[in-house]
């Protein structure tokens, strides 16, 4: 593969290398915190949970702290150590996963007519149409 630096270069590269090239360059300054701004967007299932578990190894290896905006709920509640939820009101929630989710405050945030948040699987569900 051809490698060109210039405006084009990130044309060359997918979302998912260029995910990990951003990140390799904020590693090298070993840094003992990086603040991601939705590092998972644009990219495929599969490559979401190779950046969330890339993510997950270097903060456990590297005694790390990461901290990830990001609207992928679903996995967030599945690897992270602290969550912070945002509600409809403005109030914040904060917490371990499984505190924040048994508080019941993802169910009052995102359920809806057509929406409700599973806490067991958290997964979203779509409801049956009546």
């Amino acid at each position: 593969m051809e490698l060109r630096i210039g405006p084009d270069a990130a044309q060359q590269v997918g979302d998912g290398e260029r995910q990990r090239v951003m990140m390799a360059r904020a590693l090298a300054q070993e840094p003992t915190l990086v603040l991601l701004d939705e590092p998972t967007a644009f990219l495929d299932a599969p490559s979401r949970v190779a950046v969330t578990a890339l993510l997950r190894r270097l903060a456990r290896e590297r005694d790390l702290a990461v901290v990830v905006s990001t609207h992928d709920l679903e996995l967030s509640l599945r690897v992270a150590d602290g969550v912070w939820l945002l509600d409809r009101t403005g109030t914040l929630h904060t917490g371990r996963p499984a505190e924040v989710i048994a508080s019941g405050a993802v169910n009052t945030t995102f359920d809806g007519d057509d929406l409700r948040f599973d806490p067991v699987t958290r997964t979203f569900e779509l409801r049956e149409a009546v």
